[in-house]
C-alpha cells in the first residue's frame, strides 16, 4: 500500500512540475530564446513623459524617437513645433547610424583643457563638436557644406570678436596670458558652435538623410517625384537628385502643392521622418525588430525574485520570452494606442513589434493594429520550395504571396498541405498585417464519392531534374521524386497543347494526377516565362536593402556571345530573396549585406515583369575561363575535368542550359560548356562559379522518340499528299543534314505531307496552299489572286525545283514514319565539287526581333565549321533576314502574320545562304521557345 502511495506521490509531483514549468520557462528551463528588459526603463519612461506633446499630432513619433534614443527633450519638454537646427539634425543622424558613442569619445579626446574652474563649453557642446566631426567623416555632410554654415561676413566677424573681448574682460585681470589665450580658444569654439544652432532647411536635411542611408541620387528619366511640386525649380541643383531618392523611398513628402525646399523642419516632423526610416536604421545600430502576438503574461517568483514573463508567438510561429523585474526597474517601454507605458500595459492577445538591442535586451515595444484582408481568386502557380503562391483574383489582377510553412491550408474544410493546392483551384487567402494567415481552397465534390477529390486535383510542383518518354524526376521541397509518363499524359504550356520535348531540365512544372495513389501523370503543365533565365551578371555589390529585398550591383558585366562584356547600364537593381550562396552554402539577405563591395555572379529571371535573382553566388578568387567538353566528371567529389584542368562544382554553382537554371548534378560528360571559375592560387584549386551548357541538339533524338530531319534536294514528283525528293544535279544526290553536315543520300525518297504542311516560295515570298501545290484536279488555278503564283501552278513549275524539306520522324508501332512539316522552295544555287557551296548553319538565341524589316538578331551565336566539324563561337551579334524563310516553332510552322510571336532568348537553328548583295538570307529557321 505504501509503495502504491509512493508511486502516486511521484506521479502528482510530475504533474505539478509539468504545470509550473511553463511559468518557469526561463533561465535554463526552456529551449525558447529569453530576452531580459533594460535596467533603466522606469527612468526613461519618466524622461519621455513630455509636458508639451500630450495633444500634439506627432506624439506617437516623438515617443518612439525617444524610446529608440534618437531624439531627446529637455526640462520635461520636447518643443515639437520648434525648428530643427543644423546641430540637432547631425546629432540625430549620427545616432541613427549607430555612432553616438564614437562621437562622444571623439569629443572627449578633442576637448581643450579646462582653465581653473571656468566652464566655457558644456558637455553637450563638446559632444556637439564630436557629432559634427563624425558626420563629416561619414559623408553625411561635406567640409564645404560645414564651412558654408560656419563662415561669417566681415561684419559678423567683427561682432564676434567684440563678444570674445567682452567675455574675456569679464574674467578680470587675475588670469595669466596663457589662461587668457586658452579661454579665448574655448569662447571662439563656443561661438562657432552657435552657428550650428540655426534652423536647417528642408532640402538640406533631405540631402543629409539620403547620404546617411546611402541612397543613390536619381537622375534623368528616374527623376519623377520632384516634378509633382510647383516649386521644384527652387531646389538647389546639388540637392535635387538626393531629394528625388528620399521622395521615392517615402521618407519625406511635400507641403501642399510644394516641397518648400527653403522652409524649416520642426522637431516633430523630424521624429516622423525617423519613424519612416526606422527599419533602415535598426541594423546600423545593432537593433533587431521582431513581430508577434502576446500569448501569455505571468507573474511569478524564481529563486526568490519577482518576475514578469511575457510569452510572444512570432510571425514565423516560433516563441520568444521577455523576462522582466519591474520592482527593480528592469522593464520595457511600451507604446500602446499612442500612449507610453511600461510592461504593465501589455495584455494577452496584443499584436506587437518589439526591439532587441545589441546587448540582447528587449528595450521597446509597440502594439500594432491587426488589419485583415481577404483575396479571392484562382491559383496561378505554387512554388513549394520558396513558399510562394501566385493567384489571379476575380478582376484578373495578379497577386504574389509568401506563405509560411505553418500557415493553415484547407480544401473544402479539410486540412491539406500547401503543395496539394493546384493550378486553377479557387482559393480564398486571408492576410493579417500583410501576412498570409489562412488559405481556404474549394473543389466541386462528387457526393457519391463521400468527399473524394476529383481526378486532376492531386498535384506536385517542382523543378525538372531528368525527363524521358517514360518518367520525370522532380526536385521538390520534400526531395527528389519520380513519376511516370504515359501515352495519356497531356503536356500544356500557357494553357495550350505542347510537345513532350518542350519540357526541359530546370523547368518548373505542375504535375496533375487522376488517382490519389498512382504515380501516373495525367498532365504536365510547364510554367513558361517565369522560370527562364533573362541574364547572367557579374558585378560588385553596391547596396543591399533588406526592407525592399533588393540588391544593387555596380561595375556590371553581362555574359553575351560566350564572353563577359560591359553592361549598358552602370548599375542594376534586382529583387532578391532566396538562392543566395557563398560557396556551396546558402546565406541570408542579411548576411549578403555584409558583403558590400564584393563581386558576385547572378542569374536573373523575370517575375511579373520584375528582374529577380534566380541564383546568386559570391565571387571567391581570381577568374579563369574555359570553353571545351567535359571529359570526366565525378559527382560524389563534385569535380569535373575541362581542358585537362580539374574544376570543382557545388550547390552554389550557377548552371544554365536552354535558358533554364539547372542543378549542378545535371552536368554530364561530353557536354560542351563555358565555365567561369574562381581560382585559388594557394590551393591550386578551381571552383566553378558559372557554367553555360552549350545547346546544339535541335536535330538530335528527342525524349518523346521524335526528331527533326532536314533534306536538300530536287522535287522529282508531286503526288496526292506525297513528294518525291531526287538528285540536286547530275552527279549530286539529294542531301540530308546529319550532325550538322550535309551527307549524300543515294536513292530518291518519297515522303508524306498533309494539309498542315507549310509550303513557301522564297523567290515570290509567298505561302502556297497544299491543294494548289499538289495541283489537285479539284482546284481552279484562276482562284489564285497572285498572278505569278497562278502561272507557276498552271505550269507545274515546282516539279524539278530545289527545296529544303523539314521532316518530322516518329514511330508508329514498329514502323518509322516521316511527315513533311515545311517545304522551303529555293532558287537554284551553284554546285561546286558536288556541294551546294553557299549553305551553312548557325545556332544561337534571339536577341531582338524587328517586325518592320522581318529580321531577327542572334546573340550567343555559333557557326558550324565544316573543316573542324565543330561549332565556333562568334563574338558579335548577327542580323538574319527572314523574308525567304520557313519558320518552325516547337514543330509548328509559323506564317508571316505570326512573326511577332517569336520570343527573345528563344533557341534558334538557322540554315542560311550568303548573298553578296543582301547579306545572310535564312531559308530554314527552327525555333525552340
Amino acid at each position: 500500500m505504501l509503495k502504491r502511495q509512493h508511486k502516486i506521490s511521484i506521479f502528482i509531483i510530475i504533474i505539478f512540475l509539468a504545470n509550473i514549468f511553463s511559468a518557469f520557462a526561463i533561465d535554463g528551463f526552456t529551449s525558447h530564446p529569453v530576452y531580459e528588459g533594460i535596467d533603466n526603463a522606469a527612468t526613461q519612461y519618466q524622461n519621455l513623459r513630455f509636458n508639451d506633446t500630450a495633444n500634439h499630432w506627432g506624439r506617437e513619433a516623438i515617443q518612439e524617437a525617444g524610446a529608440l534614443s534618437l531624439m531627446r527633450g529637455s526640462n520635461n519638454g520636447f518643443q515639437p513645433d520648434g525648428n530643427l537646427t543644423y546641430l540637432e539634425a547631425l546629432t540625430v543622424l549620427v545616432r541613427a547610424i549607430g555612432l553616438e558613442e564614437e562621437a562622444q569619445q571623439f569629443a572627449e579626446t578633442q576637448a581643450l583643457p579646462s582653465v581653473r574652474d571656468f566652464v566655457i563649453l558644456s558637455v553637450v557642446e563638446e559632444w556637439g563638436r564630436g557629432y559634427v566631426q563624425l558626420a563629416i567623416q561619414n559623408n553625411i555632410i561635406t567640409n564645404q557644406e560645414a564651412n558654408a554654415i560656419t563662415n561669417l561676413t566681415q561684419q559678423q566677424a567683427e561682432n564676434l570678436q567684440n563678444q570674445v573681448q567682452q567675455r574675456l574682460d569679464s574674467y578680470g585681470e587675475n588670469i595669466t596670458p596663457q589662461e587668457r589665450a586658452a579661454l579665448e580658444r574655448q569662447i571662439n569654439q563656443q561661438l562657432e558652435l552657435n552657428r550650428w544652432n540655426r534652423p536647417i532647411s528642408r532640402q538640406e536635411i533631405a540631402m543629409w538623410i539620403a547620404r546617411a542611408l546611402e541612397l543613390q541620387p536619381l537622375y534623368g528619366d528616374k527623376m519623377v517625384e520632384v516634378y509633382s511640386f510647383n516649386d521644384w525649380r527652387q531646389i538647389d541643383t546639388d540637392k535635387i537628385a538626393y531629394i528625388e531618392a528620399v521622395l521615392q523611398e517615402g521618407i519625406m513628402s511635400g507641403m501642399g502643392n510644394g516641397f518648400v525646399p527653403n522652409g524649416n523642419l520642426t522637431r516633430a516632423q523630424m521624429a516622423q521622418i525617423l519613424m519612416n526610416i526606422r527599419d533602415e536604421l535598426l541594423e546600423k545600430r545593432g537593433v533587431s525588430k521582431l513581430e508577434g502576438r502576446v500569448t501569455k503574461i505571468e507573474e511569478l517568483q524564481q529563486q526568490g525574485q519577482d518576475k514578469r514573463i511575457i510569452t510572444i508567438e512570432n510571425r514565423d510561429n516560433s516563441y520568444n520570452l521577455i523576462s522582466l523585474q519591474p520592482n527593480k526597474g528592469k522593464d520595457i517601454l511600451l507604446q500602446k494606442n499612442g500612449i507610453l507605458h511600461l510592461s504593465d500595459g501589455f495584455r494577452e492577445g496584443d499584436r506587437i513589434q518589439y526591439f532587441i538591442n545589441q546587448d540582447n535586451k528587449a528595450f521597446y515595444a509597440k502594439t500594432i493594429q491587426a488589419t485583415s484582408t481577404v483575396v479571392e481568386g484562382f491559383v496561378e502557380f505554387i512554388d513549394v520550395e520558396n513558399n510562394r503562391l501566385a493567384m489571379v483574383d476575380f478582376d484578373d489582377k495578379q497577386h504574389l504571396f509568401v506563405v509560411h510553412s505553418n500557415t493553415p491550408v484547407t480544401t473544402n474544410g479539410k486540412n491539406v498541405s500547401f503543395g496539394e493546392l493546384y493550378y486553377g483551384q479557387e482559393v480564398v487567402v486571408t492576410l493579417t498585417n500583410d501576412r498570409v494567415t489562412k488559405i481556404e481552397g474549394y473543389l466541386e465534390e462528387d457526393p457519391n464519392l463521400h468527399g473524394y477529390i476529383p481526378p486532376g486535383s492531386r498535384i506536385k510542383v517542382g523543378d525538372v531534374l531528368f525527363i524521358n518518354s517514360q518518367e520525370v524526376a522532380l526536385k521538390t521541397g520534400d526531395g527528389i521524386e519520380i513519376y511516370q509518363i504515359t501515352s495519356d499524359t497531356d503536356i500544356t504550356r500557357n494553357s495550350k497543347f505542347a510537345n513532350l520535348f518542350e519540357v526541359k531540365k530546370g523547368d518548373r512544372v505542375i504535375l496533375s494526377f487522376d488517382d490519389i495513389y498512382s504515380a501516373e501523370i495525367s498532365e504536365i503543365r510547364v510554367e513558361d516565362e517565369e522560370r527562364h533565365i533573362t541574364a547572367i551578371y557579374r558585378g560588385t555589390i553596391e547596396q543591399v536593402s533588406e526592407r525592399n529585398k533588393e540588391v544593387i550591383l555596380e561595375k556590371v558585366e553581362v555574359f553575351e556571345n560566350n564572353r563577359w562584356v560591359s553592361h549598358t547600364e552602370s548599375k542594376v537593381k534586382l529583387k532578391a530573396e532566396n538562392n543566395l550562396y557563398s560557396g556551396g552554402s546558402q546565406i541570408t539577405l542579411k548576411e549578403l549585406s555584409s558583403a558590400k563591395g564584393k563581386e558576385v555572379y547572378v542569374a536573373t529571371e523575370s517575375s511579373f515583369g520584375v528582374q529577380r535573382v534566380a541564383k546568386l553566388l559570391l565571387k571567391d578568387g581570381r577568374t579563369q575561363q574555359y570553353d571545351n567538353k567535359i571529359t570526366n566528371i565525378q559527382y560524389g567529389l563534385g569535380r569535373m575535368v575541362v581542358n585537362n584542368n580539374s574544376v570543382n562544382f557545388h550547390d552554389g554553382t550557377i548552371v544554365v542550359q536552354n535558358n533554364r537554371l539547372i542543378d549542378p548534378y545535371n552536368l554530364e560528360a561530353q557536354q560542351t560548356i563555358h565555365v567561369t571559375a574562381d581560382f585559388d592560387a594557394r590551393s591550386n584549386s578551381r571552383n566553378a562559379a558559372f557554367i553555360n551548357i552549350e545547346y546544339d541538339g535541335m536535330l538530335d533524338d528527342r525524349i518523346d522518340g521524335t526528331r527533326l530531319l532536314v533534306y536538300r534536294g530536287r522535287i522529282d514528283t508531286i503526288g496526292e499528299y506525297q513528294v518525291t525528293i531526287g538528285r540536286l544535279a547530275y552527279q549530286l544526290d539529294y542531301l540530308q543534314l546529319q550532325d550538322n553536315t550535309w551527307v549524300n543520300m543515294d536513292r530518291s525518297k518519297k515522303i508524306s505531307m498533309t494539309e498542315d504542311t507549310y509550303i513557301f516560295d522564297s523567290e515570290l515570298e509567298l505561302e502556297i496552299g497544299v491543294p494548289y501545290f499538289m495541283n489537285s484536279r479539284y482546284i481552279n488555278p484562276d482562284d489564285i489572286k497572285d498572278a505569278a503564283l497562278r502561272q507557276r501552278i498552271k505550269n507545274r513549275h515546282y516539279v524539278g525545283k530545289t527545296a529544303y524539306f523539314v521532316v518530322k520522324e516518329y514511330s508508329n508501332g514498329s514502323q518509322t514514319v516521316e511527315e513533311i512539316l515545311a517545304i522551303s522552295l529555293t532558287p537554284h544555287h551553284r554546285v561546286i565539287t558536288n556541294r551546294v557551296n553557299t549553305d551553312h548553319g548557325a545556332i544561337g538565341e534571339i536577341a531582338s526581333i524587328d517586325l518592320d524589316t522581318n529580321e531577327i538578331t542572334l546573340t550567343n551565336l555559333r557557326h558550324w565549321n565544316q573543316l573542324s566539324k565543330r561549332w565556333e563561337a562568334v563574338t558579335k551579334n548577327e542580323a538574319i533576314h527572314m523574308d525567304k524563310a520557313v519558320i518552325l516553332v516547337n514543330d509548328q510552322p509559323l506564317n508571316r502574320d505570326e512573326f511577332y510571336t517569336l520570343k527573345k532568348n528563344a533557341k534558334v537553328y538557322v540554315i542560311k545562304n550568303k548573298d553578296v548583295s543582301t547579306g545572310d538570307n535564312a531559308y530554314v529557321v527552327i525555333v525552340e521557345q
